[in-house]
């Protein structure tokens, strides 16, 4: 009786969010938001902007300074790349900090039960020498210089207050939770229908119709199929978690080849698909079933759109800050790829691609720039540079020092000095 009664509370609640006081609430959270922003950048002079992930287009942005965006040279188009750092926020539980194709930082963060978020940057995360040593031949040094400094543990606080001012607007701690109520008034629809045809029929088209719609980028429309589907299938499972597991891991294919067949590529696809497979088996209990299965369908419908430059950028920069943390210690392939949660191959190819250099030949750059700096320094044993810089053998050290300067460690620091 309490399940029933619960039904038709969530049913009421999604009623009234389709009301002319649901149109009021959501222009009330954006006006707050926008003063959020506004408080925001005044206090870590940060720019904010305020983002709709269903229209895809850019609210405001609040700044008392540069806003760096406006004079960058390089059409990475904004919209796109900020609607890069909103999906893969919800796809990390509301918090996700990125790079943009400038090699900048922005702090992304879903504002719960709402199509907003809100994102702080452009900033320029860990030490400004690195960033400009990596910067793209378009940007502007100057103007990147004058933008705010965070190291990466205070990008990760400034990202977790905004977190957390995001969710006090709403007064909800995230959005899957809203998700499980539309999922349970689904359930009840689903029990009353079977008892009214005398028996259960399973809508087969329903699933031919949520391939069409992620296939076509239809988000809203698939996000409502996939609850009527997933009130199907927990109906009909009688909350037996074994039943339920198995439809749920036949929705989880479905969704994974209509995000290909929209165009996303088949190895990232693959690898997220097995991630979430392995979330589904270990899962104990429907509402972890249904967090999960909703969290797969905003992340393979986000995928589906065209965010494929400004991932690749997010990714190799991460590559970058990886190899710049890491410097003096050996670093395979199989750490990079698994500190950026893809395949060796993948990694391998991206960078490329997006560099024009291979990885190996990137981090003997970084070790060298190091070893230029420490040989600046005449405390510093020469002997010890090479192992300080990750090299394992002197002389090779040596012999890549002198092929990307043009002469030996000890004459570069006899001329330094």
């Amino acid at each position: 009786m309490f399940i029933v009664n619960r039904q038709n509370y969530c049913y009421n609640t999604c009623i009234t969010l389709c009301t002319d006081g649901g149109i009021a609430t959501e222009k009330r959270i954006t006006e707050q938001c926008k003063t959020f922003a506004g408080h925001f950048a005044a206090v870590c002079k940060t720019p904010v902007t305020l983002v709709d992930t269903f229209d895809r287009e850019i609210i405001t942005t609040a700044t008392t300074g540069l806003f760096y965006c406006g004079a960058c040279k390089n059409e990475c188009r904004l919209p796109q790349t900020l609607l890069y750092g909103c999906s893969e926020a919800k796809r990390w539980n509301g918090k996700y900090i990125f790079y943009c194709p400038a090699g900048l930082t922005f702090a992304a963060v879903t504002v719960p039960e709402t199509d907003l978020a809100l994102l702080a940057g452009p900033v320029v995360m860990g030490d400004l020498q690195d960033t400009l040593f990596d910067l793209p031949g378009y940007a502007e040094p100057e103007l990147v210089g004058s933008l705010p400094v965070f190291p990466a543990g205070e990008m990760n606080h400034l990202a977790a207050v905004l977190e957390t001012s995001a969710a006090g607007i709403t007064g909800r701690a995230g959005k899957p939770v809203y998700e499980q109520e539309i999922i349970l008034n689904e359930i009840y629809e689903a029990t009353k229908r079977q008892e009214r045809e005398g028996g259960f029929f399973y809508p087969i088209e329903l699933e031919r119709e949520l391939r069409g719609m992620v296939s076509r980028q239809d988000e809203r429309g698939a996000r409502e199929l996939l609850n009527r589907l997933l009130g199907f299938i927990y109906g009909a499972g009688n909350r037996d978690l074994h039943a339920i597991k198995s439809r749920s891991l036949e929705l989880m294919v479905l969704l994974s080849r209509a995000t290909i067949d929209a165009g996303a590529d088949i190895r990232e696809v693959f690898l997220y698909n097995t991630i979430y497979m392995n979330k589904l088996e270990e899962a104990n209990s429907i509402d972890e079933l249904n967090i999960l299965l909703t969290e797969a369908l905003h992340h393979f419908t986000d995928y589906s759109f065209d965010f494929s430059s400004v991932r690749h950028s997010d990714t190799v920069y991460r590559i970058m800050e990886y190899i710049k943390s890491n410097f003096g210690r050996k670093i395979s392939l199989d750490d990079i790829a698994e500190y950026v949660y893809l395949s060796r191959s993948y990694v391998s190819g991206i960078f490329k691609a997006e560099t024009g250099q291979t990885l190996s030949s990137y981090m003997n750059g970084v070790r060298i720039e190091k070893a230029k700096q420490m040989l600046k320094n005449p405390a510093i044993p020469l002997c010890d540079i090479s192992g300080m810089c990750g090299f394992e053998d002197q002389s090779y050290f040596t012999k890549v020092f002198k092929k990307m300067t043009g002469t030996s460690p000890k004459k570069y620091r006899d001329r330094y000095n």
